[in-house]
């Protein structure tokens, strides 16, 4: 989310403040009863709208450990929760597709891999798990040509994995040929979360320059990752360095035009450094694709003044 957000809503809601601790520390049981009651209590706009982003937050992170234990039916409906309030996520998408898929609701994985495509046509993970679908769900020769575009993509894709299962493939061995496509690594992506991770916890003890430097190790590995784009120009801005922020939020709009927390944090740092058209421009997109956002309504209306 815009870092100029998270903070805003500090002070005003008892449930949220406690939330927000349980959240930082990883007990995100603990902390969704407190961001919903907040959602539903809070007087304040922002703090209700802040608290939702938080309980589909809180969402994602239920979704993944469930997940990671193999419990697909729980974490597909804690990824459900979290896009009723986050539909324009593409990983969330993904992460609900994949664990339908594993659950062999396959038109239902396929609707959401397609939405996570359209919002982000180069998702390598993505284009890997629809290439994983239509290979188990009998279109073999179609999900080993989107492997293939897949891993043009993300090249790490192309591993010793991928060579011993396209070997089985050939040996009509599919049911084993499609476990070992399932772990194939993205290697690369996933030393650039471990990354971006340690930079997050940098960033929330206001470390900023370990914040930046563990991100810029991260977008050295997947340069195309909008989110870590976004959090490192947030680290850069909280260290004074804004044209540099301007860079990264330019770059993670690039990427996703349809990401409204990099928007929001590239037009507050455009306005702060005068920039006032074209931050009015980028709070207008915002309005655009989040018609009741506070933030930049507040903006837009202070222009107006």
């Amino acid at each position: 989310m815009s870092f100029f957000q998270r903070f805003f809503g500090q002070g005003r809601s008892p449930a949220y403040d406690e939330g927000i601790k349980l959240f930082d520390a990883q007990r995100f049981s603990d902390a969704l009863p407190l961001f919903q009651q907040a959602a539903s209590e809070a007087k304040d706009r922002m703090v209700a709208k802040l608290a939702r982003f938080y309980v589909a937050e809180t969402h994602t992170h239920l979704g993944q450990t469930c997940f990671k234990h193999g419990q697909y039916d729980q974490a597909e409906k804690h990824f459900l929760q979290a896009l009723e309030i986050q539909p324009q996520y593409a990983d969330l998408h993904f992460q609900r597709a994949d664990a339908l898929r594993r659950l062999k609701r396959f038109e239902d994985a396929q609707t959401h891999l397609n939405e996570a495509l359209s919002i982000n046509p180069q998702f390598a993970k993505a284009m890997l798990c629809d290439a994983l679908l239509k290979y188990e769900s009998g279109d073999r020769e179609t999900g080993l040509q989107r492997l293939y575009e897949a891993m043009a993509v993300e090249p790490s894709f192309k591993n010793g994995r991928f060579s011993e299962a396209l070997s089985l493939h050939e040996a009509d061995r599919y049911e084993e040929a499609l476990s070992v496509f399932e772990t194939i690594p993205c290697a690369a992506a996933d030393d650039a979360l471990v990354h971006a991770q340690r930079g997050d916890a940098f960033y929330r003890q206001r470390n900023f320059e370990e914040a930046a430097d563990e991100y810029r190790r991260a977008l050295a590995l997947s340069p195309d990752y909008a989110d870590i784009r976004n959090h490192y120009g947030m680290a850069l801005a909280a260290l004074g360095k804004e044209l540099e922020a301007i860079a990264e939020f330019e770059r993670a709009v690039e990427i996703n035009p349809k990401f409204v927390d990099a928007r929001l944090n590239l037009a507050i740092t455009l306005r702060d450094q005068g920039r006032l058209e074209e931050a009015k421009r980028h709070f207008e997109v915002v309005l655009e694709l989040e018609p009741d956002n506070p933030l930049a309504r507040h903006n837009l209306d202070s222009f107006a003044a």
